[in-house]
């Protein structure tokens, strides 16, 4: 390369050099942002990108790629660091969740007729229903018949003859009960099978009558009443540090799985194409707009952080390094001295 090319691929690192350096770099971006959107306006989302791109993204970054446990241990740290923090000793519940949120989710809940009769249909229906419902019985019958007297033994108005009576049947009735357990244990548990038809429609019927919106809306302002004016400390306390951190650790262990599924990947790619299907014959630059990305949002983010990346780049030198090979190869190119020679 002859010494005239060289000076000037040395003057064009410079101008190169100087485009990305304050102060003039607010304005280089604010231009270079402003041209982007408005090509952007007349560009349609379809002839940017297809939707087997989108799904391939999905595939190798969501689906394929390797999540470092170290995430995982940071999560958990995290948490810990919430249940300790000052804040959490401050704050209270009903200032995170704000009475009126709480009042919304409560309505829509209780609003939930339908379902709340389907889960109840489905809950007495279960065998584990049944079973419940028998140990239940079992535990109060057993207490009812062998249930201490509450009456003081040393009752001076109790002849001595009728105390040594009464506590020779509570020794017998002692005695005699896990015999009697075992026997009514076998007996209920037969005779709930025999009826588990008609405990399940009973059980429907009261539950039903129950288990109003009214009702589950009342349970539920009883509830919210005595949580919301906890601190979120004395809340957290209800979960300790450790079982937030598994639950963080099985929530991880389930996304990995979970991803993995035929399920995932159909209802990804379903998506995706509704996604298009919506949007795909809008141009990019609207497309962000409905998502509240603007102009103004991207340039002033970019002039908060490529300042420091900038300079930093260009104080080490890197920045100059990486243009001058972007740049020398024209220069040493035939049509660079071709044009010399003119």
């Amino acid at each position: 390369m002859s010494d005239l090319l060289d000076q000037l691929l040395t003057a064009h690192v410079e101008h190169e050099l100087s485009q990305l350096a304050e102060p003039g770099l607010a304005q280089s971006i604010d231009t270079v942002v402003a041209a982007l959107f408005e090509q952007l306006a007349d560009v349609e989302l379809n002839r940017l990108v297809t939707r087997a791109q989108i799904v391939g993204v999905i595939e190798r970054y969501v689906i394929d790629l390797k999540v470092s446990g170290g995430l995982t241990e940071l999560w958990g740290e995290m948490s810990q660091r919430v249940f300790a923090s000052a804040a959490s000793g401050r704050i209270r519940l009903d200032e995170v969740l704000r009475p009126e949120s709480y009042a919304a989710f409560a309505e829509k809940l209780g609003a939930l007729e339908g379902l709340w009769r389907e889960l109840i249909h489905v809950l007495v229906e279960s065998p584990a229903f049944a079973t419940l419902v028998s140990r239940v019985v079992q535990r109060e019958i057993i207490e009812l018949l062998f249930q201490r007297d509450t009456r003081d033994t040393r009752d001076t108005s109790h002849s001595s003859g009728e105390s040594s009576q009464q506590t020779w049947w509570l020794r017998l009735r002692d005695k005699l009960r896990p015999a009697i357990d075992q026997r009514l244990d076998a007996y209920l548990n037969e005779f709930f099978e025999a009826h588990a038809q008609q405990l399940a429609e009973h059980s429907e019927r009261r539950l039903i009558a129950v288990l109003t919106p009214e009702s589950l809306r009342s349970l539920a302002d009883a509830l919210w009443d005595a949580v919301g004016p906890l601190r979120l400390s004395e809340a957290f306390a209800f979960i300790g540090s450790h079982d937030l951190e598994d639950f963080v650790v099985l929530g991880y262990e389930f996304w990995l799985k979970y991803r993995k599924t035929a399920y995932f990947r159909e209802t990804a790619e379903e998506l995706v194409g509704l996604f298009f299907d919506k949007y795909g014959e809008e141009s990019v630059a609207s497309l962000l707009d409905e998502l509240g990305v603007t102009r103004s949002m991207v340039s002033r983010e970019l002039q908060t952080f490529a300042p420091a990346l900038l300079g930093h780049a260009q104080a080490s030198g890197f920045l100059r390094a990486r243009i001058r090979a972007r740049l020398e190869p024209f220069y040493r190119s035939e049509a660079a001295a071709a044009i010399l020679a003119r």
